[in-house]
């Protein structure tokens, strides 16, 4: 369907989208200057001590806690649920995501065994000591292949007659 075929009410249920979202770089713009003033207003000791503060938070909910990213909004910020599109559109969620995202990658980057599954059962599995790379960077293009650990029966045979 394009946009000429579209009906009345499809048009201007796109159009009110459209409002909605322009609605909302408004009122984020107007946030983040206010925010920016605000920040702006601090002497160098109080920037200091709202780094700190903020940080060491961080560190405890993310870092020492693996805390998901409403526990740290709502238990260690002490917010509401309002603060949800906040921490959005701040980049918090991303940083958040993102310490995961590494977490995730330390741990793959240790493994000594490869192990392929398929209907939970194990149809190939390599000597343990066998080095693995990994490389892995969520913000470039490496045109990477992807292991697939739950594999269809249909690869089950292929995988079973590896010999790696």
């Amino acid at each position: 369907m394009t946009i000429g075929q579209m009906t009345d009410k499809q048009k201007s249920g796109l159009d009110a989208l459209l409002d909605m979202g322009n609605m909302f770089d408004e009122m984020f713009s107007e946030y983040h200057a206010e925010a920016e003033k605000f920040w702006n207003s601090l002497t160098e000791d109080q920037k200091m001590q709202a780094f700190y503060w903020v940080t060491s938070r961080i560190n405890k909910a993310e870092i020492q806690n693996n805390s998901s990213y409403r526990m740290v909004l709502y238990e260690y910020f002490g917010f509401d649920p309002s603060s949800y599109m906040i921490g959005m559109e701040s980049g918090y969620m991303a940083i958040h995501n993102a310490l995961h995202d590494g977490e995730a990658m330390m741990e793959m980057q240790q493994a000594d065994q490869l192990v392929v599954r398929c209907d939970g059962e194990d149809v190939y599995v390599s000597e343990p000591g066998v080095e693995i790379e990994y490389d892995y960077n969520p913000y470039k293009d490496y045109n990477r292949k992807v292991a697939v650990i739950n594999v269809t029966p249909v690869h089950k045979k292929v995988y079973s007659s590896l010999d790696l």
